[in-house]
């Protein structure tokens, strides 16, 4: 488990906690204890079910699976609660739980030190379901093809070279590793590349990104990674160039408002005089 799946995973944790709810563990065997796993079954918050062949015991607001549980038992489970989708080791498991100790504790108990800590005032429980939640990233996917992989990699070789140019060599690597059957020639005459010679030299040996290629570019499609987990922290850390990328077509657009909003009243002008 990466380090930023273990935090989200403890993050989730004290979210339930925290809003008053329950937590099982499924797939967990009794071997598996040490004391202080042993604690928080007392504390009623943490349930540790053992994977039997029906599946029973499963409460709660949040279910985390073992390593022993089966895909088929997880599939089963789907829309009927809120499940981390990732199966945890036994020692992340316990690692993670360590991390949540202050709010492992009995309702009543808890209850106290809502009233103390948010003054009354507590945090719901979980509303949406995880699996809608991992769906919807899913359904909404931004679809990725070989050009935009294109782009992204000649963006990437352009952006170091101070007139925006990228090397006959790198773009043919590029096209390899993209898997883009098309050869140079023809996307120079589809406008995706323009060729440029350079002074004293007769062939060409760099390329400017052309009309289409640059469309691309400035699309920024880039491929998301495949665990909800990963996608979902690789689009929460893209937020600050999708706002500021939200914020340059605004501007744009007020432009051509303001140079639409001239056109008429030009147009009036015009119809004023022809009235005349």
């Amino acid at each position: 488990m990466l380090q930023r799946q273990k935090e989200y995973l403890i993050q989730l944790i004290r979210q339930v906690l925290t809003a008053g709810g329950t937590i099982t563990v499924y797939g967990w065997r009794d071997s598996n204890h040490n004391p202080q796993t042993r604690e928080c079954a007392e504390t009623e918050r943490i349930s540790f079910i053992e994977r039997k062949s029906k599946i029973v015991g499963v409460q709660g607001d949040l279910v985390i699976f073992t390593k022993y549980v089966k895909h088929a038992d997880r599939y089963k489970m789907q829309g009927k609660f809120n499940i981390y989708p990732r199966a945890c080791e036994i020692s992340i498991i316990k690692s993670v739980l360590l991390e949540c100790k202050s709010l492992i504790v009995r309702k009543k108990i808890q209850a106290d030190i809502q009233h103390s800590d948010f003054n009354g005032v507590n945090p719901g429980i979980i509303t949406q379901d995880i699996n809608e939640l991992e769906k919807f990233l899913l359904l909404t996917e931004v679809i990725v093809d070989g050009y935009d992989k294109f782009a992204c990699g000649f963006k990437s070789h352009a952006e170091k070279n101070p007139q925006k140019l990228v090397g006959a060599h790198a773009v043919g690597k590029l096209l390899k590793e993209t898997g883009l059957k098309v050869h140079v020639r023809n996307l120079i005459k589809g406008n995706w590349l323009e060729p440029i010679v350079q002074p004293g030299k007769s062939k060409v040996g760099w390329y400017k990104a052309g009309e289409k290629l640059q469309v691309r570019m400035d699309a920024d499609r880039t491929e998301e990674p495949s665990d909800p987990i990963e996608k979902a922290i690789f689009l929460r850390e893209r937020k600050p160039f999708i706002e500021e990328k939200i914020a340059s077509i605004e501007k744009e657009l007020q432009f051509w408002q303001n140079q639409l909003n001239r056109v008429g009243k030009a147009e009036d002008l015009l119809r004023q005089f022809e009235e005349l």
